[in-house]
């Protein structure tokens, strides 16, 4: 495990040659089983997870119990790393919505490493940007496009950030959360889709056939996305913390 840790995960692939062997002897390999819950609403942060692929995702919930799915994690980010440097609290569900594979740490062995480690912390303070930009992306995707362009540009994204090939294990039930949407609307699109061969749905999975004709098919919000990502992690600015401790 310890020869994928630094390049099937971004953040960890951050991490000075200098301090790998030591980071590689805190981290333990863990299975992402597909509907593990990794935190709960309000549960301590003991672990940060970082996904080397599969996806999880996160759960808002409302007073009276409402949810509703408000961010895909994958490879290029972590589950805890916010929480075990601020509340150690978790205020979301953070559930395995596609199998893989996880390294985790210790959210004590997190802190020391965040201390210890220029690059983890510039990664970070990047990953940080990257979900804010998301946040109003989508924001701007629901209030503007329609459900076909929203969906579209989630099975590309799934995709992407869960590094498992061209077939996606989601159900229709779990997109219609992800969109806020009926779950007839998703299955009525995409039994169109799969008219036009452009992907095949199955028991809670669904092939992509023509990536090209689905990525048409999605909002513009996916390419405002990949371009803001690239310019966020291609930055040499160097993030405060870094400034102030090579100060």
């Amino acid at each position: 495990m310890e020869r994928n840790l630094f390049t099937k995960n971004v953040l960890l692939g951050a991490v000075e040659p200098s301090l790998r062997g030591r980071t590689a002897a805190r981290l333990k390999s863990v299975p992402l089983s597909r509907g593990a819950i990794l935190y709960s609403q309000g549960s301590e942060v003991d672990q940060v997870y970082f996904p080397l692929n599969g996806l999880v995702g996160i759960l808002a919930e409302t007073m009276d119990g409402e949810r509703m799915d408000s961010a895909l994690v994958g490879r290029e980010g972590a589950i805890g790393l916010f929480e075990a440097c601020g509340t150690r609290q978790y205020f979301a569900e953070a559930q395995v919505q596609v199998a893989g594979e996880a390294a985790s740490m210790s959210a004590s062995d997190y802190r020391e490493l965040f201390s210890e480690s220029e690059g983890i912390r510039t990664a970070v303070h990047r990953y940080v940007e990257q979900l804010m930009s998301e946040t109003r992306q989508s924001v701007v995707c629901s209030g503007l496009h329609d459900v076909e362009a929203r969906l579209s540009r989630t099975i590309v994204e799934a995709l992407e950030k869960s590094a498992t090939g061209d077939v996606l294990p989601l159900t229709q039930e779990t997109l219609a959360r992800m969109l806020g949407a009926q779950r007839t609307t998703v299955a009525e699109i995409m039994s169109r889709m799969q008219r036009d061969a452009i992907l095949v749905t199955r028991r809670a999975a669904i092939s992509v056939q023509d990536p090209v004709a689905l990525e048409r098919m999605a909002c513009t919000c996916l390419e405002t996305a990949r371009y803001t990502r690239r310019a966020i992690w291609s930055s040499d600015l160097p993030a405060c913390e870094s400034t102030m401790v090579a100060a």
